[in-house]
């Protein structure tokens, strides 16, 4: 069986073009190229069906929370807007954000997504985000960024 009929026999209502158009996308998400994937999602038509399959939506989650965590929250929200991503998978992808920013000691962005995406308190009150937000001030005292470090422990209600 030839990797063309594997991918048709996986996906029939994929053309081979869309099919090669799909894979492109999901390699430009993955190395955070939003622009160019948009571009190939929109010229390839590639379906609702398609953007909603799990492995695209596990790769847009994935660089959502890369973005955000990032301080990138303008990318995260043209993925967000351009891919019709689910209620579901922007608070996993922000939640995930907030526990990766907050063990890098990344309070700015913290701060970002706090703002832009109405993080609720729950997240932050989590045993994971208390444990990375512990972690991440560790880090930033160790670095002497002392008020950074409060500021960390604040958002996250730590003493």
């Amino acid at each position: 069986m030839t990797k063309e009929s594997l991918n048709s026999a996986t996906n029939p209502d994929l053309t081979p073009e869309q099919e090669v158009a799909k894979t492109r996308m999901i390699e430009l998400l993955s190395a955070g190229k939003t622009d160019l994937a948009l571009q190939i999602k929109e010229g390839a038509k590639l379906s609702e069906q398609v953007i909603q399959s799990s492995e695209v939506q596990n790769v847009i989650k994935d660089i959502i929370r890369y973005f955000l965590s990032s301080g990138y929250t303008w990318l995260a929200t043209e993925i967000i807007e351009g891919f019709s991503v689910s209620p579901e998978a922007i608070r996993d992808s922000v939640k995930s954000a907030v526990i990766e920013a907050a063990s890098h000691g990344s309070v700015e962005e913290i701060m970002k997504i706090k703002e832009e995406f109405e993080v609720p308190e729950e997240v932050f009150k989590s045993q994971e985000a208390q444990e990375a937000a512990k972690k991440g001030a560790n880090k930033l005292i160790e670095r002497r960024y002392g008020s950074d470090a409060q500021k960390l422990k604040e958002v996250f209600g730590i003493t």
